[in-house]
């Protein structure tokens, strides 16, 4: 399959002209934020992010004409000082079926002169009324000097003066869109006295915004918006980074083990990414591919890693869209789980990495390339080291986005990951304080792998860990994440050292908004403290199991010293920030002991539902596009070995407790 997908993408290279003659990486950045549910006096992560972008002065904003209406009504809005740097402009709409969507350019990059009067072009104001032009370019019939420079059709498209002083006719503007008369909203500057729903807007809105109509919005604008490549005469056509931002949502995975077991589709129903359904987006960002050239898409989406950003290769590899001919970047290695916006975002200095980068686009003779292995991989050799130095510059890229990931103070909701334009896989963003453990790890470990001083975050890209964790600094680590998307589990066969529990399972509770389930069994834990403020309870070496879900979290320790269980329960408890969302961490423990029989029921409930996430493993696996993770898979046609009678069971208790006895002996 592999060789496959690379034959894909050296056709897919040829067809569009690969080599450009820029000097640079790329040459024009544009931010779409993809949203209309978010009021002003109910501020979420996407008016939040309106306001990052409305920070920078170097690539234009565009979004809603409903968004930007809820972001100049709040009254902590940055737009009366921020928003007087740019020009504003109607973007083509196509109809009252289509949302209406506003380009605001900066001051800063409008240089050229634009045209007095609006280009009337019957290609740019089309009204599509089917779906049957799909792959239909969009050909203006004049484009103008000024639109080759900044690669937009502005002379298309209707300017708008704002007057600052009397900023209420603008808002009146934005806010009186003919689909809210039509559907007997108020168009006088009043909001609609509807009921609150979904992300804090109204049932109107919940009504209105669908994925399938902001596909079609989307899809509208996008086809209108850009210089096609084809289009150029006098400049070199742009080189294109695109951020996309909006909500996100889960998918939803089918329960019905039977239904699986005969071969069914994993996805019950496929999530969002930037209010797209994940399969429209990918075809969008395809599509888009074709008409212009995209060096880098990046995704600013709550659950936009994982099995949602999986689906999109999961489409390129069955042939429902040709490869991407661009990196795919994402803000979360974690798919099962919402993105922070409370660290700030530089929209600014992160398009600046690659807006200054120097790069010379890679000469392949691709006519001469066959379909053979060692034809193929001699191409790829030297597209992935023209590629080499983009990708050394990411990390940078990111930090530059997210000050947060300089110094590790980042969620763990918010590692990035990228998809290298030669491969069909993700890879998460290298950071000195982040450390992998997955398929090469287990293999170099010899039995005992070391965890070097200044590692703080711990990505399990295995299921089953067969060796010992040792580490230079055990305070340096702050967390252990699932790096596999779903529901799943990770085995540890060792820690070395000394822990208290309550510490120790804090270190796997550092995803909030968790939609997947995870368990996490450490085997063996050389010595392991647990007290409460009345007495001791553990400590010596012991075993830890935890559980992770959307509300709770578990955990149950077990004490070779005395066979004594306690099992631990926590909530999600949320704390307002500066931003008015929510910080999530995990409140006090309640302790509880239990027996020894608990323990050992524990383990065998564990047994079984290690065995169904396997079979589950087994299903998801066509949405895992992870390099070199190590994943334990079955068949779903297994049967679990028949348990043996109690006193074989209490025979494996005891050398359980032999074997960790003598792990708290040697020195």
């Amino acid at each position: 399959m592999k060789l496959y997908i690379y034959f894909l993408i050296a056709i897919w290279l040829l067809a569009l002209g690969h080599v450009d003659g820029h000097s640079k990486f790329a040459t024009h950045g544009l931010i779409i934020i993809n949203d209309i549910s978010e009021r002003a006096d109910a501020v979420g992560a996407v008016l939040n992010m309106v306001g990052y972008a409305f920070t920078n002065t170097k690539v234009p904003l565009m979004l809603p004409g409903r968004l930007l209406y809820e972001y100049i009504e709040n009254p902590l809005s940055s737009f009366s000082s921020y928003g007087k740097r740019f020009q504003y402009f109607l973007l083509p709409r196509g109809g009252l079926g289509n949302i209406q969507f506003v380009l605001c350019m900066p001051d800063s990059i409008l240089k050229h002169a634009l045209g007095s009067t609006i280009i009337n072009d019957l290609a740019i104001e089309k009204v599509e009324l089917t779906d049957n032009d799909k792959a239909q370019e969009i050909f203006p019939a004049v484009v103008t000097e000024s639109e080759e420079k900044y690669g937009i059709l502005l002379d298309h498209f209707k300017r708008i003066t704002v007057d600052f002083a009397n900023i209420d006719s603008f808002k009146k503007m934005l806010l009186d869109e003919e689909w809210m008369l039509e559907s007997g909203a108020s168009g006088n500057g009043n909001r609609h006295p509807a009921k609150q729903t979904g992300f804090g807007g109204f049932s109107l809105f919940s009504m209105y915004l669908t994925s399938e109509r902001a596909a079609q919005s989307l899809r509208y604008v996008l086809k209108r918006l850009f210089v096609p490549r084809a289009s150029y005469t006098k400049e070199e056509a742009a080189l294109w980074v695109l951020c996309f931002a909006g909500h996100g949502s889960q998918y939803e995975a089918e329960t019905n083990s039977k239904r699986l077991e005969v071969g069914a589709d994993f996805l019950r129903r496929r999530g969002d990414i930037s209010c797209l359904d994940s399969r429209i987006f990918g075809l969008v960002i395809s599509e888009l591919s074709r008409k212009i050239s995209i060096r880098m898409i990046d995704i600013f989406s709550c659950f936009g890693g994982g099995i949602n950003l999986g689906d999109l290769l999961r489409d390129v590899e069955t042939g429902v869209i040709p490869p991407y001919n661009f990196i795919l970047g994402g803000h979360t290695v974690v798919g099962d789980a919402t993105i922070d916006l409370t660290m700030g975002v530089k929209f600014e200095h992160f398009f600046d990495t690659f807006l200054d980068l120097d790069f010379k686009a890679p000469e392949v003779d691709w006519e001469k390339v066959s379909p053979e292995k060692s034809s193929l991989e001699q191409a790829y050799k030297i597209l992935q080291t023209a590629y080499d130095k983009v990708y050394a510059v990411l990390a940078t890229a990111y930090k530059n986005f997210m000050p947060a990931l300089k110094n590790a103070t980042v969620t763990a909701n918010n590692l990035p990951v990228y998809k290298p334009i030669e491969t069909n896989y993700f890879v998460e963003i290298p950071f000195p304080w982040l450390m992998r453990i997955g398929k090469k790890e287990k293999e170099g470990c010899k039995g005992l792998l070391q965890i070097p001083k200044g590692i703080k975050k711990l990505l399990l890209y295995a299921t089953t860990i067969p060796c010992t964790l040792k580490f230079e600094n055990w305070g340096d680590v702050d967390s252990f994440i699932s790096a596999i998307p779903g529901d799943t589990f990770h085995s540890i066969e060792r820690l070395e050292g000394t822990v208290t529990a309550d510490e120790l399972i804090r270190k796997f509770c550092v995803v909030d908004h968790l939609e997947a389930i995870k368990y996490f069994y450490i085997k063996k834990v050389d010595h392991i403290k647990l007290m409460d403020q009345v007495k001791k309870h553990i400590d010596g070496p012991g075993s830890v199991i935890v559980k992770l879900d959307r509300n709770d979290v578990s955990a149950i320790v077990f004490s070779e010293k005395d066979g004594a269980c306690c099992q631990l329960e926590g909530k999600w408890e949320g704390k307002k920030n500066v931003f008015g969302s929510l910080d999530y961490k995990v409140g006090e423990f309640k302790i509880e002991a239990t027996t020894k029989e608990e323990w050992l029921k524990v383990l065998e409930d564990l047994d079984k539902e290690i065995i169904m996430l396997k079979k589950i493993a087994q299903a998801q696996s066509p949405y895992r596009f992870l390099k070199d993770a190590d994943i334990d898979l079955l068949p779903w046609g297994y049967v679990a070995p028949v348990k043996d009678d109690p006193k074989e069971t209490e025979k494996i208790f005891q050398e359980l407790a032999r074997s960790l006895h003598q792990i708290a002996t040697t020195n």
